[in-house]
């Protein structure tokens, strides 16, 4: 829960600070998550492809793009540069103040989402002990947990990428050794 805490903390910064209209990863890839309301996330075209350019002048990952837009005042239209070569285009968004009402639409769902997980594996670990079901339960929900809370950092300011990969890399394994004592071991199981 500890990553859940760094996660909020982290995340509260955004609060008030102008941004791009849209998210950018590490690699300067427009994240798969926005709000219906941002002007650079309401029709989904920029998703998935990576920032080369902020108004002219070349970047490399989300952090050049968010210190790019940063100084600026909320409402000034930025030129981007999606992609490399032919396959490039040209976008114009508006940046905008990160509200706390986006606050709690993005992040938000994610640390309650964590913060549920992270209960219930607690819980499942105190009230099951180390039986099979008990283990399997835990190792799922705290893998979903570490998922949701290392995703608050995804944004920047990209401390927790490996150990997202990580926990993203493990969770199938977690959902499939539920799957096996989920409700009641089967006797396969039970004969290994």
């Amino acid at each position: 829960l500890l990553t859940g805490m760094y996660g909020a903390i982290e995340t509260s910064r955004w609060r008030d600070r102008q941004f791009a209209g849209f998210l950018a990863l590490r690699n300067g890839v427009v994240a798969s998550a926005g709000l219906a309301h941002w002007p650079g996330t309401s029709d989904g075209e920029i998703y998935g492809h990576e920032v080369t350019e902020v108004d002219g002048s070349a970047v490399r990952g989300g952090a050049e793009v968010r210190a790019a837009v940063a100084g600026g005042s909320e409402g000034r239209s930025v030129r981007y540069r999606f992609g490399e070569g032919e396959g490039s285009f040209v976008r114009t968004v508006e940046t905008r103040r990160f509200a706390l009402r986006d606050l709690w639409l993005l992040f938000g769902s994610f640390l309650l989402n964590g913060a549920a997980f992270g209960i219930v594996a607690i819980l499942t670990r105190a009230l099951r002990g180390g039986d099979r079901l008990g283990r399997g339960t835990f190792a799922f929900f705290w893998l979903a947990a570490m998922y949701t809370f290392t995703a608050l950092d995804l944004s920047g300011p990209y401390r927790l990428f490996r150990l997202h990969v990580l926990c993203e890399s493990f969770l199938f394994a977690g959902t499939i050794h539920m799957a096996l004592v989920f409700p009641q071991s089967p006797r396969v199981v039970e004969r290994l």
